[in-house]
């Protein structure tokens, strides 16, 4: 978060990009370490909640839609998100 605020008000080329996806992988990944924790007997992805966080937070920086979670999920076929393979 601190590096995050560092890159937007560092008058730098290098943007907001990379820092928001690092970010919501971040948290992402440790919700889904956690759920893993947890709930033992569930077949959790911690991959999926780290992919999901991060273009998360990358839509909520660059204001985009829902879309970009769904083309990030078929970038990564081995993820099987159920409700999102339909669309």
């Amino acid at each position: 978060m601190v590096l995050m605020s560092i890159a937007c008000g560092a008058a730098v080329p290098g943007g907001l990009f990379m820092p928001s996806i690092m970010l919501g992988s971040s948290f992402g990944g440790l919700a889904g370490v956690q759920l893993v924790q947890w709930l033992p007997t569930w077949h959790i992805q911690p991959g999926m909640f780290s992919l999901i966080g991060a273009t998360a937070v990358l839509g909520g920086v660059f204001r985009s839609s829902i879309s970009l979670v769904r083309r990030a999920s078929r970038l990564c076929p081995g993820l099987y998100i159920m409700p999102l393979r339909g669309w």
